[in-house]
């Protein structure tokens, strides 16, 4: 599977919350049961901040999504975009990478 590229918008200031659902070939959501997930994220000039299931992104088991919490407190922080990579691992231990992109300051 080839990694999808997506820009998330912000706003200075204020929390990025999204709702992604990862969906097999034929439509369905993946069962995310038992899986984990990270998103590692760097600022320019700033030490990569990774997030994990346990701390700003949850897992929706058999509906397939994964939602993302970043409070207003850290992108306050960020001075322009803010590079991105999501994976996943599944419970047999296969390390999957779903997304990379950019945190793009909207305003």
């Amino acid at each position: 599977m080839t990694a999808g590229n997506y820009n998330f918008p912000y706003d200075s200031g204020a929390d990025v919350v999204a709702v992604l659902t990862w969906n097999n070939p034929d439509g369905s959501p993946v069962d995310l049961t038992g899986y984990s997930a990270a998103l590692t994220y760097k600022a320019k000039n700033g030490p990569a901040v990774t997030l994990t299931d346990t701390d700003g992104l949850t897992l929706g088991g058999s509906s397939g999504t994964i939602s993302l919490d970043i409070t207003g407190d850290t992108t306050a922080t960020w001075q322009s975009s803010v590079s991105y990579d999501l994976f996943v691992t599944a419970p047999n231990g296969v390390i999957t990478k779903l997304l990379y992109g950019n945190f793009v300051r909207a305003s």
